[in-house]
């Protein structure tokens, strides 16, 4: 229980940190703003999930390809996130970014594991769960 706590915890704590220190740098070079508002929101959660995933693969000993695999495919979600902030992404656009993120997942071998579905089952299933989320 202490492990989980105290990834938690960092997570919880350098989320805070680092979308403060990128708001405030956002402000002051006048940079990822729009109308005055720091657009930096998704990029100092997306620093801490890979801080709290890599402090998570030494704490529950993780398998290092696996969580390599999810921080890559999360990354590339929030490149797209980030792009869609700046300049406003169709819907079809939004749609073959998150495909491709997803794809890009299941190719890494991350997938549901349900015992009845098989392979492609699998893979549907988690494609639809990445784009819906």
């Amino acid at each position: 229980m202490l492990k989980y706590l105290i990834v938690f915890t960092a997570a919880l704590i350098s989320g805070a940190l680092f979308t403060f220190l990128l708001a405030r740098a956002s402000r002051r070079y006048k940079i990822l703003r729009a109308e005055d508002i720091p657009l930096v929101g998704g990029l100092g959660i997306g620093l801490a999930f890979v801080f709290s995933s890599g402090l998570s693969i030494f704490t529950f000993d993780l398998s290092v390809a696996k969580v390599l695999a999810v921080v890559s495919a999360s990354l590339c979600m929030l490149f797209f996130g980030v792009i869609d902030d700046l300049k406003e992404l169709s819907v079809v656009q939004k749609f073959l970014a998150q495909s491709f993120c997803a794809i890009l997942l299941i190719s890494f071998g991350i997938k549901t594991n349900i015992m009845y579905f098989g392979f492609w089952g699998n893979a549907m299933i988690t494609f639809f769960w990445i784009v819906g989320i």
